[in-house]
């Protein structure tokens, strides 16, 4: 068994160090993000510790609907451990297995439907969706000045054969790139090629500096933040995000331990006898959240069983 578990450990951390980054706290709990939504896979050194959980909690807040009974969520978790320290598994290779599952299911409540409609309709959209305009047309003319300047520039290139070839590197810059940042960063590039003969890129060079400050400038005068901000908070004001949870949730946990039975004078071993225990627990909850005036209230609540451990059986 120590060295089954030798084995899987040794698979286990040449996964993590190809394909994830482990995070670890301070007291040895490690965790490994996973490109999966809603699952996640921990564990913890000290006790050989191994968890993992899943859920579709984040796609069940996002459905937009106020009808309950829709926005269904579940998830789960499963974990097995040594119920005893790390350190008797290397001095004798004990193993002493402890484990439980979890599980939840429950539904969720929201007016993100209706909120996402108001803001489509608010004047905070409106003044952003006019700056994105204006910063559109702005960029195009940008590229097309760019473009204009190299093409009164290419005789300064010798070559008839590089002249074209520039020209369309040039050209699809422009066409290519709706960011501005990339569109200069690709022309800036083109530029440092030896091929191109100096004059051109000392002439195209300070003329495009001349156009990029342009553009700057006009840029800044039609800056909404400001107002957008304004907007956004008033809006805020007369909207409220409100969410509604109630849920279920339940698991079992099983450990395997020596259970002390009385003194033995022959042998202290036969004084413990390894014993299958067995426990469980379930409960109910609801969890409550409403945003008002940009702050976010929460309320949980729940109520839960836990049921008695008792003897499964006697292992020998």
């Amino acid at each position: 068994m120590k060295k089954k578990l030798f084995i899987l450990m040794f698979c286990f951390g040449g996964v993590v160090s190809k394909a994830q980054v482990v995070t670890q706290s301070a007291d040895g709990k490690g965790s490994l993000i996973l490109p999966l939504n809603g699952v996640s896979l921990g564990f913890d050194i000290g006790k050989t510790e191994i968890s993992v959980g899943a859920n579709n909690y984040s796609k069940a807040l996002d459905s937009n609907n106020i009808k309950a009974f829709r926005n269904w969520f579940f998830g789960g978790n499963l974990s097995v451990k040594n119920s005893s320290d790390i350190g008797k598994f290397f001095k004798s290779g004990d193993i002493v297995p402890a484990g439980n599952v979890l599980g939840f299911l429950g539904f969720n409540v929201n007016n993100n439907l209706s909120i996402l409609v108001d803001w489509n309709k608010s004047k905070a959209t409106e003044i952003e969706n006019k700056e994105v305009q204006l910063r559109n047309q702005l960029r195009k003319e940008f590229g097309n000045r760019i473009l204009r300047d190299a093409k009164n520039l290419k005789e300064r290139i010798t070559s008839e054969e590089l002249r074209d070839e520039i020209l369309k590197r040039i050209a699809d810059s422009v066409l290519t790139y709706q960011n501005s940042y990339r569109m200069e960063l690709s022309i800036e590039l083109i530029m440092k090629d030896d091929k191109i003969d100096k004059d051109f890129v000392k002439e195209f060079t300070k003329t495009y500096e001349q156009r990029k400050n342009e553009f700057r400038e006009s840029s800044n005068k039609i800056d909404e933040t400001k107002s957008i901000n304004e907007a956004f908070s008033e809006f805020m004001k007369t909207h409220s995000v409100k969410r509604f949870t109630p849920f279920i949730f339940g698991g079992i946990d099983a450990r395997n331990f020596s259970l002390y039975t009385g003194l033995n004078s022959s042998s202290l071993v036969k004084s413990f006898t390894d014993t299958l225990y067995r426990g469980g627990q379930f409960g109910i909850g609801i969890n409550g959240q409403i945003g008002v005036g940009g702050l976010e209230l929460h309320t949980l609540m729940w109520m839960e069983t836990i049921f008695p451990i008792y003897p499964v059986r006697n292992i020998h």
